[in-house]
């Protein structure tokens, strides 16, 4: 596939997901009693999905984060390109970074969005190898760090993603935080 055919195929699911909202939204107008008991109350969001370089390369690099040879400049434009499509799509309302394994990833599309996409909102999930570290070997706390700092006005929700239980949070902190299934935890960034 091209890139500008992989761009149109990104176009026209963004497309899709915003007729599906705009049916959603329809749905509950013609049937409000439905829309009260919706678990979802309010706008539903159409939020783009961009994973780690590593899916793209497709040789199990995603769960590690160790892309051999590629620079800095290409995991930055590899990221770039994908993102210029999906937040030009009329109707997306933000992006999802999922299961970045790594934090020289980590860093590079934080400053590719503090730099060049200043106002759209992200999320960010990690693969880890256990509640304190990227399946790289790196620190998960560095890669929280780097996201909260570089994109303080920006992140809407940080996601933890491992094959292990942890502990739940402390009590001072569970106000902020939801605790998902034994796997997960996410942060709620306020």
């Amino acid at each position: 596939m091209s890139p500008e055919q992989a761009a149109g195929c990104l176009r026209t699911a963004g497309a899709m997901a915003v007729h599906a909202r705009l049916a959603a939204e329809r749905g509950r107008e013609e049937a409000p009693s439905a829309a009260s008991s919706s678990p979802l109350p309010g706008r539903r969001l159409v939020i783009a999905s961009a994973g780690p370089y590593g899916a793209f390369l497709a040789d199990g690099s995603e769960y590690t984060g160790d892309y051999g040879t590629v620079s800095d400049a290409a995991l930055r434009e590899f990221h770039a390109s994908r993102l210029r499509v999906l937040v030009e799509t009329p109707g997306v309302d933000g992006v999802a970074f999922e299961t970045m394994p790594c934090l020289r990833e980590v860093r590079i599309v934080a400053t590719l969005l503090a730099e060049d996409f200043p106002l759209v909102p992200v999320w960010f999930s990690f693969s880890c190898s256990d509640s304190r570290t990227l399946r790289s070997g790196d620190p998960l706390g560095d890669a929280v760090r780097v996201v909260t700092t570089q994109l303080s006005a920006q992140v809407r929700l940080l996601r933890q993603r491992g094959a292990y239980s942890p502990p739940p949070p402390p009590p001072r902190k569970r106000k902020r935080s939801l605790v998902g299934e034994a796997h997960e935890i996410l942060w709620l960034v306020t």
